[in-house]
C-alpha cells in the first residue's frame, strides 16, 4: 500500500508546463516582480487544479477499492501537504524567470498572458502539464530500465 501511495504522490507532483526561465540585474526587484506576475498569470488556479488532480489520480488507480482507509487518508492529506511544496516551487520558478529573462521579455509575457488568448493558453498549459505526468513517468521508467539493462549487459550485475 505504501508503494501505491508513494506512486500517487510522485505522479501528483508533475505539474505545469510553465514557460521557461528569467534574468536578474542590478534592478532585480523589478524583474522579480514581473516574474512573479508571469508565474501568477501562467498558473491560474494552480492550487485548486492540483487538489483536483490528486483526487483524480487516487480514483484512477482505484485506491478506495484496494484500501478504503488509505484512500480516506490520501484524499484528506495528499493535496494539502503538496501546497506548501508547490508554493516553494513557484517561488523558485519566479527566481529563474527573473534571472534568465530581461525586463522587456518579462513585460511582454505579462502583456500576452493578460489577453484573452493568453489567459486561455495559460489555463490549458496547467491542464496539459498535469496530464504530462503519466507520459513523463513512463519515459523515465523506460529509460531507467534500458540504462540498467545496458549496464548489466556490459558489466556483471549478478
Amino acid at each position: 500500500m505504501f508503494k501505491t501511495i508513494a506512486m500517487l504522490a510522485v505522479s501528483a507532483t508533475v505539474v505545469c508546463a510553465a514557460p521557461a526561465m528569467a534574468q536578474n540585474g542590478a534592478e532585480g526587484s523589478i524583474e522579480r516582480g514581473l516574474a512573479a506576475r508571469v508565474v501568477a498569470l501562467t498558473t491560474p488556479d494552480i492550487e485548486k487544479q492540483l487538489l483536483d488532480h490528486v483526487g483524480q489520480i487516487a480514483r484512477q488507480v482505484g485506491l478506495a477499492d484496494v484500501d478504503a482507509d488509505a484512500a480516506r487518508w490520501f484524499n484528506k492529506n495528499a493535496g494539502p501537504l503538496m501546497i506548501p511544496h508547490m508554493r516553494t516551487l513557484m517561488a523558485d520558478i519566479e527566481r529563474l524567470y527573473a534571472e534568465a529573462l530581461t525586463r522587456e521579455e518579462l513585460q511582454a509575457m505579462v502583456d500576452f498572458y493578460q489577453t484573452p488568448m493568453g489567459r486561455s493558453i495559460a489555463r490549458k498549459q496547467v491542464d496539459l502539464g498535469l496530464q504530462m505526468g503519466e507520459p513523463i513517468s513512463r519515459m523515465q521508467s523506460a529509460y531507467i530500465t534500458d540504462l540498467l539493462d545496458s549496464y548489466c549487459r556490459d558489466n556483471d550485475c549478478g
